[in-house]
């Protein structure tokens, strides 16, 4: 798990923490999405329901309650190294299921 390592350090040189612990909660959401699409688990309603809830709340806490921010949004490049890190952590979990 190196990597996951290096992908923190490189997003906090341009990111906040709080954007960082914020982007890694969506780990939950592409571990559903990879099992479906990889691995043809089927998704019931209780993990649509926790998909759709953990999708809302990251918005939430990301426009911190007002739309005009999500309209303006600007992510930086750290922002994208957490989404790999959160990827990478959801493949991660995977594996260890299967394995």
């Amino acid at each position: 798990m190196v990597y996951a390592e290096l992908f923190h350090f490189l997003a906090g040189e341009t990111t906040t923490v709080t954007n960082m612990g914020i982007i890694y909660t969506s780990s939950p959401v592409f571990i559903i999405l990879i099992s479906y699409f990889f691995f043809k688990e089927k998704i019931n309603l209780s993990k649509i329901l926790g998909l759709i809830i953990c999708l809302v709340g990251v918005f939430i806490i990301i426009i911190k309650g007002d739309l005009n921010l999500l309209i303006n949004l600007q992510f930086t490049i750290g922002d994208l190294w957490m989404l790999a890190a959160a990827i990478g952590w959801a493949l991660y979990s995977i594996y260890l299921f299967w394995n």
